[in-house]
């Protein structure tokens, strides 16, 4: 009987060791999967590190890259009143103005015109363009920026005066015809009350991009800008 006894203990000994050796196996089981889960998170976050370190380090190449460019065609300083003779086109700014509307020059009947918006004014320059080419140019067909003190920077429009009484954004030049034309952008009147200097700048391609008589490529940028020249004024 007691040997029976000893045997039953034995066996329930026996098989608390086994299940208690099952939990444990079962609790390390748990850290090990944890440990793994982890680990797999932190290199997800660190691909995820290394993607946007490199878009960064790619912006800034191709930012280096575009002001590379900028610097290896620099803009030539043009005066007021130069005229600047190319192979398709003669080119001269006479002035820079500010005014509430820009109109064109007859405004004695029927005119289009840009109006204004309260709390700012349209900064242009205003000068006259020929067509020397023996295609049709699109001034237009090119790109513009105003800078003021070196910190403020506004995109600028080149319009087209057609028959005195129209201002365009684009338009056409036959050959041997000359028009107005003017350079324009709408700044706030708080930074004209402060300003000094105002640099404005302007690009365009070789024949202002024409081809041919009927088709011209888009100019889309500043690198795509072959002539470049900047007219400064101060106060």
């Amino acid at each position: 009987m007691k040997k029976k006894i000893l045997l039953v203990l034995l066996s329930l000994f026996i098989a608390g060791c086994s299940s208690q050796g099952n939990t444990n196996n079962s609790e390390n089981s748990s850290v090990k999967e944890e440990t793994v889960s982890s680990d797999a998170t932190s290199d997800d976050q660190s691909n995820e590190n290394e993607s946007k370190t490199a878009e960064k380090k790619s912006e800034n190449e191709e930012t280096a890259s575009e002001s590379a460019k900028e610097e290896e065609n620099p803009f030539t300083e043009a005066n007021f009143g130069e005229t600047i003779e190319l192979d398709f086109a003669e080119i001269q700014i006479d002035s820079i103005n500010t005014e509430f509307e820009l109109n064109p020059s007859d405004t004695s009947g029927y005119y289009s015109y840009y109006e204004g918006t309260d709390g700012k004014q349209y900064v242009y320059l205003d000068g006259w363009i020929k067509n020397v080419w023996n295609v049709i140019i699109t001034p237009s067909n090119s790109v513009a920026r105003m800078v003021f003190d070196d910190k403020y920077t506004y995109d600028a429009e080149v319009l087209i005066e057609i028959d005195g009484t129209r201002l365009l954004d684009i338009y056409g030049i036959d050959p041997f015809d000359s028009t107005r034309i003017v350079i324009t952008a709408q700044v706030p009147d708080e930074l004209l009350d402060q300003y000094s200097t105002v640099v404005v700048q302007w690009g365009f391609a070789e024949n202002f991009g024409s081809a041919d008589g009927d088709s011209y490529y888009r100019i889309n940028g500043w690198n795509d800008a072959k002539y470049k020249y900047q007219f400064t004024s101060s106060k």
